[in-house]
């Protein structure tokens, strides 16, 4: 018979051995737990670096894009371009751009590589709209004020006709200003039926004011869809044209001809009060000094005309009066960064555009309400009087200002990824088109 001794040795021997047991498996258990989650973490980690990179990639190709700069870049017989980076051992981007299409599109891989893990792969696709000088109705470096009774805001298209508050009248008409400034657009008692964009402060709205659209609620005079406050925009110089064999004079009352297209180097440019000057043809003037105008500018039918200012410009009297009555046959650029001022004050109604964003342009009603249609751009702009301000949204893509992107995707699930190769081969797919 065994003594009591032993068997009680024997029980805790087996219980020791239970207990090592369970510990180990324990301890195996919670290793294994420790691996997943630190390999899930750097598995984690490794993606958010492929990400980067692969943002990185667009960002490269947008800036080549802008820039006209394919050095470097691989043009595939496609038209595409294409190019691989390496920024980090074991790390790379690859990216295919198609420049040419719209709108335009950039696909983009960060590849990150690890002995730990398989090749970890981050994929992205990006659409890029080309964006003209004259997006939005009003746009500003700094400030855009609304000083007056009765100022306006809204938008219409001129290729559906003339202005109609009943069947051509819109709802985008856009004031925005890159400032990150507070009260940077004073809206004070104006109505926008539209949209305020700033870069980030808060604009100046009066105890009268709106900024209203189709979609706002009754009842309220301001619509917080309608404010934002990540605003952006690029203000590129506008090339002049060439002068080498233009005219530096005219005579009479005349510019151009009918059905031609000519080019004027003036040193100034004055029209007189009771004068009227006509333009014929496509015409373009590049004006070295001052442009004054106290008479009448008059656009005939069918013609164009681009000023190109040097110096500041008064627009007194009649004015510029545009028999065609269509914004974008009257463009005026300020190409000079001294162009202090544009004045806008002529009594008869604007059609046309403005680029001028190192300038103050102002703007002032006649007798009883002043009237613009188009678009302007300027580095603070001035809205004096009554006066009622109608963006032609058909204005948008004269010119080129960059882009905006309008699609932003990661490609996650296996139908939706690309292979990077055959990408450069046969080029992007109807979808992405």
């Amino acid at each position: 018979m065994r003594s009591p001794t032993k068997n009680q040795r024997g029980s805790a021997i087996l219980s020791a051995l239970i207990v090592a047991v369970i510990i180990s498996a324990v301890a195996a258990k919670y290793v294994q737990t420790s691996y997943n989650d630190f390999r899930f973490n750097h598995e984690t980690m490794m993606g958010f670096k492929a990400l980067n990179h692969a943002e990185s990639g667009v960002e490269y190709a947008i800036n080549a894009y802008r820039t006209d700069d394919w050095s470097g870049w691989t043009q595939e017989s496609n038209g595409n371009y294409s190019r691989t980076y390496y920024p980090l051992d074991r790390q790379k981007f690859r990216v295919v751009i198609d420049p040419n299409s719209n709108p335009i599109t950039v696909f983009s891989e960060g590849l990150v590589d690890n002995p730990m893990t398989p090749e970890i792969s981050r994929q992205i696709i990006v659409q890029l709209e080309r964006r003209g000088l004259f997006a939005n109705g009003l746009t500003a470096r700094e400030t855009i004020i609304f000083n007056g009774n009765r100022i306006a805001i809204d938008s219409y298209r001129s290729s559906l006709g003339s202005y109609d508050i009943y069947i051509n009248r819109g709802d985008n008409g856009t004031v925005a200003s890159v400032s990150i400034e507070d009260d940077i657009i004073a809206v004070n008692n104006g109505d926008i039926w539209g949209y305020v964009a700033t870069g980030g402060g808060e604009p100046d709205i009066g105890p009268n004011g709106s900024i209203l659209g189709e979609d706002s609620p009754v009842g309220t005079n301001i619509d917080p869809s309608r404010l934002s406050y990540d605003f952006y925009a690029d203000f590129p110089p506008v090339d002049t044209p060439d002068i080498s064999s233009a005219y530096t004079s005219y005579s009479g009352n005349v510019i151009g001809s009918p059905s031609n297209s000519s080019v004027y180097n003036l040193s100034n440019f004055d029209i007189r009060s009771r004068d009227t000057i006509t333009v014929y043809g496509d015409v373009k003037i590049v004006v070295q000094d001052e442009t004054d105008i106290k008479g009448e500018l008059i656009i005939a039918p069918g013609s164009t005309l681009e000023l190109y200012l040097k110096d500041d410009m008064n627009i007194g009297g009649t004015g510029i009066v545009n028999q065609t009555s269509d914004p974008a046959s009257l463009q005026i650029y300020a190409v000079d960064s001294g162009v202090g001022e544009i004045k806008l004050h002529g009594s008869g109604t604007l059609f046309g555009v403005v680029y001028a964003p190192d300038s103050l342009v102002s703007l002032k009603g006649g007798g009883s309400v002043g009237a613009a249609y188009g678009a302007i751009v300027g580095q603070n702009i001035r809205l004096n009087g009554n006066y009622e301000f109608h963006y032609d949204e058909d204005v948008g893509d004269i010119g080129d200002s960059g882009v905006k992107i309008s699609l932003w995707k990661e490609l996650v699930s296996s139908d939706e990824r690309i292979d990077y190769t055959s990408l450069r081969s046969s080029g992007f797919s109807d979808r992405w088109q």
